[in-house]
């Protein structure tokens, strides 16, 4: 049997657990069921779940995966630890190996690989990435089992969870009224204390510098505008951390853009709030200034001159329960939904007398910082002498030519198992344009290093020599016209380029995929 409550699409690897679903499957066809979920199906554990999750952020539903017992769990690989940081809602399915071997029951044992892949413990290999984990025992409660899967994958910090059953489980027969149940209900996002939104709105009004530090708000679609809001109100300048989504859209003049270590600002604010945020700032490399802590509270000290910053983080977690290793020296934290605690703030303001005069030479200060941050980005995308792509023309042009809001961000085309992405893009007709960035290799690795070893060995040393070259650089448009007929072209200079975008673009609105290597 395969019941999905919600789940309109499902990501499908099939294997030697899943004859109940194949049987079921069929049958739902015969008899037109039009409720039945879409199964699309996956080559790659990987794909099938990065391509649940881009679904379930894109339209807020949650969606499901089905795997191959501990091997195809083991195949989620990193995209089960992409799911658990992201926060996005999926349930992950898994077989078991028959708990029976000489035909006591429907389902049991049938091939040697039964044996094999009855592990002791199954969803240790995605628990700690999991919001929940169960195993369903008996096909009459199995309602009960994907609802509250489903509610806790959609229920703040989203996530995945992961459930298992073994064939006998899957081949229950079972009537019609135990499909009957509730719909499933998220626990709703919490608000902050009245008192502290005083606190938090008076700190504000009384700061000279205050800022906005986020990373996931965009999650909440409504939480953008209510942001701008404050920012209108009140001198406040934002910076987006490990930017994932859109938390201001980036022509208001309280935005400084996305920052993956500590950004100037922070050591410059005296207000800070923290909104769903993972890692504000990295304390190596700046902190804000703080006040110092007794055993009784929070007390602002005096060093020259200048108040330590008070820290109000609001977070879906601000405990950070993954981490085993977090720390933010926050005045105050509070476990709410950020979206409604910006709408309580601005309401609260909006019956404050505030006067715009009184903070004029603030938001004056904040429209000029901001002209300038624009106009140093506008220099780096200016075409160069040596005629070189570099990322930021590269990116002024794709903004240029392409149709508006058609550009994501990744850089993992050899992570992601791109043979299966252009394949089931083929064969669902899902036409897009991938652009890759060829930078001969891996470049992280040896500004990590010169982190640590600024003078070191390494820094001196070239990519062949750390091992972190792919040289001979792979056929990239190669392998999508391989593996799904992609068009294909390699770009070297300036002058090349617009007419190359411009002829994949064409090329995807024909229905075809295609690849343009930059190097």
């Amino acid at each position: 049997m395969i019941l999905i409550e919600r789940p309109r699409h499902n990501r499908l690897d099939r294997g030697s657990d899943h004859p109940a679903m194949l049987e079921a499957m069929i049958k739902a066809k015969q008899e037109n069921k039009t409720n039945f979920p879409n199964i699309i199906t996956c080559p790659s554990e990987l794909v099938a779940l990065s391509a649940a999750l881009g679904y379930a952020q894109v339209t807020g539903i949650p969606q499901c995966v089905i795997v191959h017992v501990d091997c195809g769990t083991l195949a989620l690989g990193q995209s089960i630890h992409n799911a658990s940081v992201s926060r996005v809602p999926v349930l992950c399915f898994a077989g078991l190996s028959p708990f029976t071997s000489r035909g006591e029951l429907l389902g049991s044992r049938t091939e040697f690989i039964h044996w094999l892949q009855d592990v002791p413990d199954q969803s240790a290999i995605v628990r700690q990435y999991c919001r929940y984990t169960g195993e369903i025992k008996t096909g009459r409660n199995i309602k009960q089992m994907v609802r509250r899967a489903l509610e806790f994958a959609t229920s703040d910090p989203k996530g995945p969870t992961y459930l298992m059953a073994a064939r006998e489980v899957l081949e229950d027969r079972v009537g019609p009224e135990i499909m009957d149940g509730e719909v499933v209900s998220p626990v709703s996002p919490s608000a902050l204390p009245e008192e502290d939104v005083e606190l938090i709105a008076n700190a504000l009004m009384g700061a000279n510098h205050p800022l906005v530090l986020t990373t996931s708000l965009g999650r909440n679609l409504k939480a953008p505008a209510l942001l701008a809001e404050l920012c209108d109100k009140l001198p406040i300048t934002v910076v987006e951390m490990v930017g994932s989504d859109v938390c201001l859209r980036s022509d208001h003049e309280a935005y400084r853009g996305v920052t993956v270590s500590t950004h100037p600002e922070v050591l410059e604010a005296d207000v800070i709030l923290i909104l769903d945020c993972d890692v504000p700032w990295i304390p190596t490399a700046g902190t804000p200034r703080h006040g110092k802590y007794t055993e009784r509270s929070w007390v602002e000290v005096i060093t020259d001159r200048v108040l330590g910053t008070k820290i109000f983080h609001l977070d879906v977690d601000p405990l950070k329960q993954q981490m085993p290793l977090f720390s933010i020296p926050a005045t105050r934290r509070f476990k709410v939904g950020c979206g409604y605690a910006i709408r309580q703030i601005n309401s609260f303001l909006d019956k404050q007398e505030i006067s715009k005069s009184h903070y004029t030479k603030v938001f004056d200060a904040r429209s000029k910082n901001y002209q300038l941050w624009r106009t140093n980005l506008s220099q780096l995308e200016a075409p160069t002498e040596d005629g070189v792509v570099g990322v930021p023309y590269l990116a002024s042009r794709l903004r240029s030519i392409l149709p508006k809001d058609t550009v994501v961000g990744d850089g993992v085309y050899l992570f992601s198992q791109m043979e299966s992405v252009y394949w089931i893009a083929r064969r669902y007709d899902i036409p897009f344009l991938m652009v890759v960035l060829n930078n001969g290799g891996w470049n992280a690795p040896k500004v990590s290093a010169l982190l640590v070893h600024k003078n070191g060995l390494s820094s001196k040393s070239n990519r062949r020599d750390l091992n972190i070259s792919f040289d001979p650089s792979p056929d990239y448009p190669g392998i999508a016209t391989a593996a799904g007929n992609a068009w294909g072209a390699s770009v070297t200079t300036q002058g090349e380029l617009d007419s190359t975008i411009q002829e994949a673009t064409a090329i995807v609105q024909g229905g075809k995929c295609a690849v343009i290597e930059v190097s």
